[in-house]
């Protein structure tokens, strides 16, 4: 009997996936664990005895409810402290080394899959361990069990979606204070994702009226971000000279199309609209997302990449807004901003286009940032035709293949990194120290902040210029899509030519 357990065990330990246990293992070891465990349960020890001490009987029937708050105030910052950040100091370590890719044949997904395996096992310890002092709020009153469960539920959810954000955070090949710095920014969300949330810290009355419509919905939110965020950190790992783009572009629309799917469906039964443009919005946001990041994609593609482009005119052609690059990153993106506007047109009595119309607000903030991103843009690819001219090299053996230098180092970073974040943010600083009107009429133009009711608007007049701005970029960034697909369609039917 026991040889069958012994045989079972090690059958399910090598079908696990060998990063999550390698990482498990050393977990065990590691005394940030350790010494975080015990600090978290002697916190919430003390935490619970002093309560007691200090209970009043007058107000039994809210005594536990006083007491779960703060408890999981606790278990968020334990959490937070413990999984994100481990796991992305993990990650990076390996990143920095190489170890991750050079020392094992897994894939950069099963890499990414290991490391966050090994954050859910983590989250799960600490969740038990303020198991029992969740139940002796129960037992004090004040709380019932649905709302427990619910808190718990969302609490884990948001957990693991933030370990998936670190993961991100760790698969960036950056220095450690820059990722420290990111890591700032990302608290800064987090206290806004908790704020806004349905299930903050008012959360036990509202937890509780959530029918399972909103429940369904936000948890395929959730889980189709974290896997977006992985997704994303197994493309970073990835080589550069790999079609890197291919899986996530492919993934966000997957996802998109079936939240939007499921927000009809509920929409034709109900008659509410009110999960399709939540829908719509969370993929206009990827949608913004993925071409922030296909910006800042290199501007040719390698021989490497070039090979993969399909031969056949058909499945090319169907290839190009899912390839890696500048101008299939616009395409995808131009694919679904249409799609988004016909569904909204057809649909949603189109809200969302007469938003964009208008010129609503956050919308003018969307067009000033898309043009600050084409300007960077437009200064890397100059940079980047600057080395090509001067620092390509050709293969012996082919006078044909060029090898290019590889994008953004040195100066074109340098120039993207300052049109990107300093320029828009010294402006604000700017527009408020400065006492000269023309000045600040000048710099609440072009500061994308000040489109965010930091100040308020002045007149509807405002909204002209930042318009202006995202039909002067939109018309860049298609002419340059339209220029990027006939070089990327002329190099797949030189290569179609070309003999093996």
């Amino acid at each position: 009997m026991m040889s069958y357990i012994k045989n079972f065990f090690t059958s399910l330990d090598n079908k696990i996936n060998p990063i999550a246990v390698k990482e498990m293992r050393q977990a065990v070891r590691s005394r940030y664990i350790t010494l975080l465990l015990q600090l978290y349960l002697l916190i919430e020890l003390l935490m619970t005895s002093f309560y007691l001490l200090a209970f009043d009987t007058n107000n039994y029937t809210t005594g536990g409810q006083d007491l779960f708050v703060p408890l999981m105030i606790l278990l968020i910052i334990v959490n937070l402290v413990c999984v994100p950040v481990y796991t992305s100091n993990r990650l990076a370590k390996e990143v920095r080394d190489n170890d991750a890719m050079f020392s094992t044949t897994l894939t950069p997904m099963q890499i990414v899959r290991g490391k966050f395996f090994c954050g859910l096992i983590i989250s799960l310890l600490l969740f038990s361990a303020a198991a029992p002092f969740i139940i002796l709020t129960y037992l004090l009153r004040g709380l019932d069990i649905s709302q427990i469960l619910s808190t718990l539920y969302w609490l884990f959810l948001t957990v693991q979606l933030l370990n998936c954000y670190g993961i991100v955070f760790g698969a960036l090949n950056i220095n450690n204070v820059l990722r420290a710095i990111l890591g700032g920014a990302m608290g800064f969300a987090i206290v806004g994702l908790l704020d806004n949330l349905p299930y903050s810290f008012s959360f036990l009355s509202a937890v509780s009226s959530l029918d399972w419509e909103t429940i369904f919905i936000s948890t395929l939110f959730f889980v189709f971000l974290g896997e977006a965020f992985l997704t994303l950190a197994a493309c970073l790992m990835s080589p550069i000279s790999f079609n890197r783009m291919t899986r996530p572009r492919i993934f966000a629309t997957v996802s998109s199309l079936l939240l939007i799917i499921i927000a009809l469906i509920y929409n034709f039964l109900f008659s509410n609209d009110e999960y399709l443009m939540a829908a719509m919005a969370f993929t206009f946001v990827i949608s913004l997302t993925f071409l922030g990041i296909g910006l800042c994609e290199r501007t040719t593609l390698s021989v490497r990449q070039i090979q993969q482009i399909p031969r056949s005119p058909i499945l090319r052609v169907l290839a190009y807004p899912f390839f890696t690059g500048v101008g299939s990153s616009i395409a995808w993106f131009i694919i679904m901003f249409v799609l988004l506007l016909t569904i909204d047109y057809g649909f949603a009595d189109g809200d969302m286009l007469d938003s964009f119309l208008n010129m609503e607000s956050p919308f003018p903030f969307l067009y000033v940032v898309l043009f600050y991103a084409t300007c960077g843009m437009l200064i890397r690819n100059g940079i980047d035709y600057w080395r090509r001219e001067n620092l390509c090299q050709r293969i012996p053996d082919d006078p044909k293949i060029i090898i290019y230098p590889t994008p953004q180092k040195g100066i074109a970073t340098v120039a993207y990194t300052f049109f990107l974040i300093a320029v828009p943010s010294i402006l604000p600083l700017l527009f408020v120290f400065t006492r000269t009107t023309e000045l600040k009429d000048i710099l609440f133009y072009f500061s994308p902040f000040n489109y965010i009711n930091f100040y308020p608007y002045k007149s509807h007049d405002t909204n002209v210029i930042p318009g202006l701005f995202g039909i002067a970029s939109s018309i860049i960034l298609v002419i340059y899509c339209v220029i990027s697909f006939l070089r990327y369609y002329s190099q797949s039917s030189h290569n179609a030519e070309s003999p093996k």
